[in-house]
């Protein structure tokens, strides 16, 4: 999940670097209501990376509300440890348990909503909504 997230804000630093620039040569029809953009020579993080951790966050925080509120009935031990290691402090992203007790197959059913994004990278989103809860390699 790491990989995924440091690789996605690279890409994000990266393209940062392209957008709201000018062309080298724009058409002379080429009107910048606000100035001719300058290319920038630097690589900085966008809204993109921040709301994809927003994202998470809210996730994180929205499954803590159930949890408080004892909204959530039937908890595998998967689960019950992430929302135990997030009510105490813990990060989002290093929750759960791992290795061969940290499989699941409530995943399977929590994923559904997503079936219906048109997101070019839902497999990615897919792992970091299950791997909240469950970071087997194989779930």
């Amino acid at each position: 999940m790491l990989a995924a997230f440091l690789g996605g804000a690279i890409g994000d630093a990266c393209g940062s670097s392209y957008e709201q620039t000018a062309p080298e040569q724009p058409q002379a029809s080429t009107y910048y209501p606000f100035g001719k953009p300058v290319a920038k020579h630097y690589w900085a993080i966008t809204n993109d990376t921040q709301l994809t951790l927003a994202t998470c966050e809210a996730i994180a925080q929205k499954f803590l509300v159930y949890y408080r509120a004892r909204r959530l009935t039937g908890l595998g031990g998967s689960t019950c440890n992430a929302l135990h290691e997030l009510e105490a402090g813990g990060h989002w992203s290093q929750v759960g348990r791992q290795g061969q007790y940290g499989a699941g197959n409530g995943v399977a059913m929590r994923i559904a909503p997503l079936a219906f994004v048109s997101d070019p990278v839902l497999r990615q989103t897919v792992e970091e909504v299950y791997q909240l809860t469950y970071q087997h390699p194989e779930v």
